[in-house]
């Protein structure tokens, strides 16, 4: 019999661990089982899936629902159906962690959904194919059967954490991709209503042998990046402590990323980061919101005091890249404190200020409480918030543009990062005017160069802020753009001295502190400067 696992991700970096975390149980069904595999993102083109299908006439199709593959996913298969109309057709992912009776009902060639952890009962569900009646009645199972009546077998969570053969021992484990997962730990003791993990318990844990031991098979492989999920890294200080001696033993082979929650911060672990060896590790710092009523509107445990003080420990042991999240559409988050929280993490530096828009995901406790907290969301994927009592469909508009405007101009760390902050934190109502002034214009809804953001930079302080025009000329010089567009213009040609070396050519650029001196090397095709002076002239 074939088994056809439809592998559909959101881009080439990106690889489910559904796959081989389930075929790696499932090795001993192979003896039945053809497993073939059909891998694509969802820009590639449907007849790459279809014609895999047509060719093979699988027996069952399985594959994994996540927020942004779902809609490409139904797409492939209700043209699936129609071309092996016999084939038996199972999902599951975080799409189907709440009720699923009427997404079964919208998608009738769609047999049954999976809710929850499936390593133990997948394998239980491929040796019982030939008894529908034993099959569908596992834990987790959903579907409708002969009489039309929904039949909902609840939730599956895994018992054996710990006794399940690593997704790595699978052929399936994907080692050609910017980075793999690992999942250290499973479930959270924290209760945020938005995540799908929230209030997931009890937490079960990879012991420090496996780890390592799952570790040294990596070392083997091109693989340079690790993504350890454990949604807070940080809970448990002394496994954190262990956990660090463990990604020591791997310095310079790879690099870990780690979710921690600066709340919970303490010297003693900016210590242990500060021994590491520089960019050792990737650190996403789970903020949400600074405001402590959203935070607790949310279920989200922390203070953000607490919080400020964590993030400000790292960037100052410089332990490597920190990025931080916010979330627009949290109950009671309005857009002007969103600003305020933004403003307040570029004062502290971060290396990255994600803003992304709240997701009313199934089987969250955000789903169930939206109706009383007023928050209309999308009911089809990504399910993403419409409107809150506090923040109106053009305030949470508004949010998604700052969001685009903060990866343009300070997330990518181009050369016009510096200006941004430098603007942001000594001009109050810049970012805010900015950001209208960009959307005015519609420049966030189109891609741009980095050339092209420095110029509308320019040009807005050309305007707003003129007293920094010097510093985004200097910006646009450093960089090695074109000397003959506008913010190029200011700098002149600067006659050396004739006992000097003649093939550079300076240029000055005059400012309040003195003005700048840039060499060019004549002999040299490069736009960038070889010098770069800050001294008056008569020692050039």
């Amino acid at each position: 019999m074939i088994l056809f696992w439809l592998d559909i991700n959101s881009s080439f970096a990106h690889s489910s661990l559904a796959l081989p975390a389930l075929h790696a149980q499932s090795t001993a069904s192979e003896r039945e089982w053809q497993w073939h595999v059909v891998s694509g993102t969802i820009h590639t083109p449907i007849h790459h899936f279809i014609n895999e299908v047509t060719k093979l006439q699988p027996d069952l199709i399985v594959a994994t629902s996540w927020l942004f593959t779902h809609n490409r996913l139904i797409e492939v298969l209700s043209r699936s159906k129609a071309l092996s109309p016999h084939a038996y057709i199972l999902l599951g992912g975080p799409q189907f962690l709440g009720n699923n009776e009427t997404f079964l009902r919208a998608h009738p060639y769609v047999n049954a959904v999976f809710r929850g952890e499936g390593e133990e009962i997948f394998p239980k569900w491929l040796r019982q194919w030939a008894f529908p009646e034993i099959r569908d009645r596992l834990t987790g199972i959903c579907t409708i059967d002969k009489q039309g009546i929904y039949c909902d077998h609840g939730r599956a969570q895994v018992s054996h954490f710990q006794s399940l053969l690593p997704p790595e021992s699978s052929k399936f484990f994907p080692t050609d991709k910017p980075f793999v997962q690992i999942e250290t730990t499973r479930g959270c003791f924290n209760d945020c209503y938005f995540c799908v993990s929230g209030g997931d318990r009890p937490i079960r844990t990879l012991s420090i042998e496996q780890l390592r031991d799952r570790l040294l098979s990596l070392s083997h492989t091109n693989v340079k990046e690790i993504r350890i999920l454990d949604r807070t890294f940080n809970a448990d200080p002394r496994r954190t402590k262990e956990m660090f001696q463990l990604f020591c033993e791997f310095a310079g082979i790879f690099r870990f990323h780690i979710e921690i929650h600066p709340a919970l911060l303490t010297s003693e672990f900016t210590y242990l980061l500060s021994l590491l060896p520089k960019q050792l590790l990737h650190i996403e710092a789970g903020l949400q919101s600074l405001d402590d009523h959203v935070l607790k509107s949310s279920g989200r445990a922390g203070n953000s005091q607490r919080s400020i003080q964590g993030i400000k420990l790292l960037t100052d042991c410089h332990c490597g890249e920190i990025h931080t999240d916010l979330i627009s559409g949290l109950p009671n988050y309005t857009l002007s404190r969103v600003k305020e929280d933004v403003i307040e993490l570029i004062r502290l530096r971060v290396d990255e200020v994600q803003l992304e828009q709240l997701k009313v995901l199934p089987g969250t406790k955000m789903r169930d409480l939206a109706p009383s907290m007023g928050i209309i969301y999308s009911s089809t994927p990504p399910y993403e918030v419409l409107a809150t009592p506090s923040m109106s469909p053009e305030e949470l508009y508004e949010a998604q543009q700052l969001s685009r405007l903060l990866d343009g101009w300070y997330n990518n760390k181009s050369e016009w990062r510096e200006p941004f902050v430098q603007l942001t934190l000594g001009e109050p109502c810049f970012l805010d005017t900015f950001l209208h002034h960009l959307m005015h214009e519609q420049r966030l809804e189109q891609p741009l160069s980095r050339e092209r953001r420095g110029l509308l930079l320019y040009d807005f302080c050309l305007s707003h802020h003129p007293s920094y025009i010097s510093h985004l000329s200097a910006a646009w010089i450093k960089a090695g753009y074109s000397l003959k567009k506008a913010p190029g213009l200011h700098a002149v040609p600067y006659n050396c001295p004739t006992n000097r070396d003649t093939t550079i050519r300076y240029f000055h650029l005059p400012s309040s502190s003195g003005g700048y001196w840039f060499g060019f090397d004549r002999n040299q095709e490069r736009r960038k400067p070889v010098t770069v002076l800050q001294f008056p002239p008569e020692h050039l």
